[in-house]
């Protein structure tokens, strides 16, 4: 984890890797494969175009059997972000819905706190992270929901 945000003077509190778990991989792997030898065997003349098919398919950015791997900032002021491709973005913690084997996070960015233009949703999935990481994960966004739920209460009064 070589690359620091720029966009903070502060390290960051915490990171979390984000990434494909092994056995989805496998799993589209395996239905990569499955595909080309249903296809090979309807006709040895689709086994070219199939090929071809699931090595375009390979590096697709959301699809792909090669999903680029990104990090989750959680920073001091509890401020977000998203660094992928050595691209930071800023984001703002909207809604968790945490489950036994992962945690999903829907983020926005700051300016434009609520529209869906903005949105990004990460699943953190528990075998990819270490304990002691996963359970700081829980705590900070349960932390930054409360405190979300406590300004947004304190505006309406």
């Amino acid at each position: 984890m070589g690359f620091a945000p720029k966009a903070f003077d502060a390290p960051p509190a915490e990171s979390w890797v984000v990434q494909r778990p092994w056995w989805a991989s496998c799993l589209a792997w395996g239905l990569g494969a499955a595909a080309v030898i249903c296809l090979a065997y309807a006709s040895f003349l689709l086994l070219a175009p199939a090929l071809f098919v699931v090595w375009r398919w390979r590096a697709h950015p959301r699809l792909g059997l090669f999903p680029p791997i990104g990090l989750l900032y959680a920073h001091h002021q509890g401020d977000w972000e998203f660094v992928q491709d050595r691209k930071g973005r800023l984001l703002v913690l909207h809604q968790v819905w945490p489950g036994p084997f992962w945690t999903t996070l829907r983020f926005g960015d700051p300016p434009s706190s609520h529209q869906k233009d903005g949105m990004l949703e990460l699943t953190l999935w528990k075998s990819t992270v270490m304990p002691q990481a996963w359970r700081r994960l829980q705590i900070l966004a349960a932390r930054q929901l409360i405190r979300a739920g406590q300004q947004a209460t304190g505006a309406l009064r």
